[in-house]
């Protein structure tokens, strides 16, 4: 393995995790309802840095096994993970991903303070648990290698 992936690898890592660590400190224990425009907005934000964070993290990952990736964008990063098993071993939903992709797209264009709400609570309720699993499971990765 090459020394310089890995420290990549390691670095990308923990600034996903401290991504992580926001959300559970600061978003799991709220009510999406009561937030205000600019914390919804914050939200948005932050789901939008990880989810930048997760998806190069994934593409790392792949470079430091040495698969060969054609287009480095998110969703072909996301479907070669699903080739080559990691989903599996990380116990992720690849089509959670996929949604999380479309609504980090969508979010860049809502104006709309309902909607905008709707896709914070599913940031909350479902996303979070999946950037943990990943998270966890890189912290584990890092440890063994």
């Amino acid at each position: 393995m090459n020394e310089k992936q890995k420290i990549r690898l390691a670095q990308r890592y923990q600034n996903f995790k401290n991504m992580v660590d926001v959300f559970e400190s600061e978003v799991e224990r709220f009510d999406v309802e009561s937030f205000s425009v600019l914390e919804t907005m914050g939200v948005a934000k932050c789901f939008e840095l990880a989810f930048e964070l997760l998806w190069k993290l994934f593409k790392d990952y792949l470079t430091l096994q040495e698969v060969d990736i054609d287009v480095i964008s998110p969703k072909p990063i996301i479907r070669q993970i699903a080739t080559v098993g990691l989903l599996g071993k990380m116990k992720v939903d690849g089509d959670l991903l996929l949604d999380m992709h479309k609504n980090r797209n969508n979010l860049v264009h809502v104006y709309d303070k309902a909607e905008a709400k709707e896709i914070v609570a599913t940031i909350k309720n479902d996303y979070i648990h999946e950037f943990k699993k990943v998270a966890d499971f890189f912290e584990e990765y890092l440890h063994d290698n």
